[in-house]
């Protein structure tokens, strides 16, 4: 199993074998991740897997933004498009459904206000 060192204010991975034991290591973020420190293993899998996750989600979000930016495609099917988006949100990330409100529908209901005026 190949695990990843991750940094715990960023929470940016990095290879174990990359962490030299014999001087402190840094994150980008400037936390030190010091070697004699027990650093928290993650299992990479299961980073590969969230990060498609993430993939999809930003991709339907995408696509919905180009349907109200630069289609003329009816409010119904956009509000259809932006329903399946949350409960495949919903689906795979529950515990973050007030993260994607914050996020995705603020913009959409922005996008829509700005290229859709009534």
């Amino acid at each position: 199993m190949d695990l990843l060192v991750q940094c715990d204010r960023c929470g940016r991975s990095y290879g174990r074998v990359f962490l030299d034991p014999r001087r402190e290591s840094a994150c980008r973020c400037g936390t030190p991740l010091r070697a004699g420190v027990t650093p928290r293993f993650v299992d990479r899998e299961a980073v590969v897997v969230e990060e498609r996750r993430l993939d999809e989600i930003t991709r339907a979000a995408d696509r919905l933004c180009y349907l109200i930016v630069a289609t003329d495609c009816p409010r119904i099917d956009v509000e259809i498009e932006r329903g399946n988006l949350r409960r495949r949100c919903a689906k795979l990330f529950p515990d973050k459904m007030d993260l994607y409100d914050m996020v995705y529908e603020s913009r959409f209901r922005r996008l829509w206000a700005q290229f859709r005026p009534l």
